[in-house]
């Protein structure tokens, strides 16, 4: 192997990684906008907006934090609100980092922890086996710019918008949930019937007494946990997948970056 193969398979992973990632550049772009607006109504500074959207990368939780600001709420409270609307992702990490080979450095997995969103967290799940960072790099590398500049341009444009207009924009990002979920649906029985049954179960939570009144984030977290853990019970996925494209990508990207002084 050439001692350049390594960081080759590395930049394929990287670009294929920006190509999927193209359209959930497009979506966040529309929805970041609508909330650089929405922050901008609120009285938020431009770069304040900035710094919120590339520091905490989650609709929802952007947009119940302008709320607890704008009312002065405590910090405590700010805190709490957060974690509950953004606890999925501890589940999605968890189940992101099977994706991954075990033999990851802890820098890769910090690094790709940080662009845990619904969107990215389909994509990269809906992937054949292990999955290499770089492929996640290349993602976060379109979606993390197209947030942060939606945001600023969504200050910039100020109030002249309409108020339809505005909401029409955040209606992008749910198409990218089914153009995420139908193409594995198709090929495989047990995405398909998983998804039918969170949708059912969402449907219910959304209409019943006293469960539709739970956080947003609580009610994601409780229909991601149980439909998972009776998927996992009935369908258990078994672990003999063969060498990974992450594995041989580390291990080929680690002998790239040795530097041979002298040709035996």
């Amino acid at each position: 192997m050439s001692k350049f193969d390594g960081m080759t398979n590395a930049i394929d992973n990287w670009q294929n990684g920006l190509r999927d990632g193209l359209p959930l550049g497009i979506a966040y772009f529309a929805v970041s906008f609508a909330f650089g607006i929405y922050a901008t109504k609120n009285n938020i500074s431009i770069f304040d907006s900035f710094i919120i959207s590339l520091t905490n990368l989650t609709s929802a939780g952007q947009f119940a934090g302008i709320d607890m600001i704008t009312r002065g709420s405590a910090i405590i409270e700010v805190v709490i609100t957060e974690l509950v609307i953004n606890i999925r992702y501890l589940i999605m990490s968890c189940s992101l980092s099977q994706k991954y080979d075990s033999d990851l450095p802890l820098i890769h997995r910090a690094i790709t922890a940080f662009a845990i969103t619904d969107e990215i967290f389909g994509v990269v799940c809906c992937q054949p086996g292990k999955v290499s960072p770089f492929y996640t790099y290349g993602i976060m590398c379109m979606t993390i710019p197209s947030w942060c500049l939606g945001t600023v341009c969504g200050c910039f444009s100020g109030t002249f918008l309409s108020k339809s207009l505005i909401t029409s924009l955040g209606i992008a990002v749910y198409s990218l949930y089914f153009a995420i979920i139908v193409p594995p649906s198709k090929n495989d029985k047990i995405i398909r019937n998983v998804c039918i049954a969170a949708m059912v179960l969402a449907v219910i939570f959304a209409y019943t007494p006293y469960l539709k009144d739970l956080l947003p984030g609580i009610r994601i977290l409780i229909i991601t946990v149980s439909i998972s853990s009776i998927a996992a019970l009935i369908c258990p996925v078994k672990d003999d997948i063969a060498e990974t494209t992450a594995k041989e990508t580390i291990k080929a990207h680690k002998e790239a970056m040795k530097v041979e002084l002298y040709d035996e």
